[in-house]
């Protein structure tokens, strides 16, 4: 894959640092960045990280100082070893090739011990309340405003006409009144996209350092639950139930009755809305940008849906979808532009 810039400046920029101005594509993700694979002279690799969409290019700050944040509490993020923010251009330390999402994958009974080691760096990132200093707050972030883009994206795309206007005002309704009931949530840093892609296994490290951490980019100060639901309730993979269950006892360790309460009522909560998100998303995606190939997590995402749509805290919600004629039954779709009305964002 190309770059959609022009390669003098990728050069230029590689060149400056003793690096190869030969580069392989090693990864991608649902944002407009690029990860290419490069070797210096020495044939140390590093990874190019390549930010061409404004808003994507001003979070390169934000990824090295949250990566400064996690080194600091001893946790495994790259090292940057050079960076031209105005570009768009950053070479970091290279976490190889071993992707959590990858191993379990090939290797399922490598699952249990993976999730466990995931889990066992959220209790740590938990133990460190410095680590949320100074990030946003999660509540004003589009990840926790976008559960409405079920309704704006996948709702007209079903019934395949635009939503009626006050659909938007009942939806958000019902939202405001499962919020009023729930407890105060146990807050810190929260990583934002937390799942299996996102961490590598760094085999000639020890302990909690084995699990390199990535596209940490958007943390912030937030319901320390949120990470859970990304790690446990994934829509790239099924996770074991017993695996989820041995998560969130740890998770729930060393925690006061209270503190559980809060924390399991807050995890069915952000779940569903991760869930609602993704559903809506994928569809946005598509149309907006072409990546028809992000539909292919649709039919998880809906069964997450279904499942959470039974918890009797969701009945008002269960009532409004059903009066819509929506049953999030349907994952084979071809979305139209005609049918999307303007969305909330």
């Amino acid at each position: 894959m190309k770059l959609n810039t022009e390669n003098d400046a990728v050069f230029d920029f590689l060149t400056a640092h003793g690096f190869s101005p030969d580069f392989e594509e090693v990864a991608a993700d649902w944002s407009a960045r690029q990860y290419f694979r490069v070797v210096d002279g020495e044939g140390k690799p590093a990874i190019l990280m390549v930010c061409l969409d404004d808003a994507q290019r001003a979070l390169m700050q934000s990824f090295i100082t949250i990566a400064g944040k996690l080194r600091d509490v001893g946790l495994s993020a790259p090292e940057i070893y050079a960076q031209n923010l105005d570009a768009g251009f950053m070479l970091l330390e290279d976490f190889g090739n071993q992707e959590f999402a990858q191993l379990i994958e090939k290797e399922p009974q490598s699952s249990e011990g993976l999730y466990g080691l995931a889990g066992e760096v959220l209790v740590t990132l938990r133990s460190q309340p410095e680590m949320a200093e100074g990030l946003p707050d999660y509540f004003s972030t589009a990840v926790a405003q976008g559960h409405v883009r079920v309704l704006d994206w996948y709702v007209p795309t079903i019934l395949k006409q635009q939503i009626e206007p006050l659909w938007r005002d009942e939806y958000q309704e019902i939202w405001k009144n499962i919020e009023a009931g729930l407890p105060e949530p146990q807050t810190g840093f929260v990583h934002i996209d937390y799942h299996p892609a996102n961490l590598m296994l760094m085999t000639g490290k020890a302990g909690l350092n084995q699990c390199g951490i990535l596209d940490f980019q958007n943390a912030c100060r937030g319901p320390i639950a949120y990470d859970y639901t990304n790690l446990l309730k994934d829509i790239r993979h099924d996770v074991p139930q017993d695996v989820q269950e041995k998560i969130l006892q740890l998770a729930l360790e060393n925690m006061s009755e209270d503190e559980q309460q809060s924390f399991k009522a807050w995890y069915d909560v952000l779940a569903l809305q991760f869930h609602f998100r993704i559903a809506g998303q994928v569809i946005k995606l598509a149309l907006e940008t072409g990546r028809d190939d992000l539909l292919e997590f649709l039919p998880r995402t809906l069964s997450y849906i279904r499942e959470e749509l039974q918890n009797p805290f969701f009945t008002e919600l269960k009532t409004f979808f059903e009066k819509a004629g929506v049953d999030f039954n349907q994952s084979d779709i071809s979305p139209h532009k005609k049918h999307i009305s303007e969305p909330a964002f």
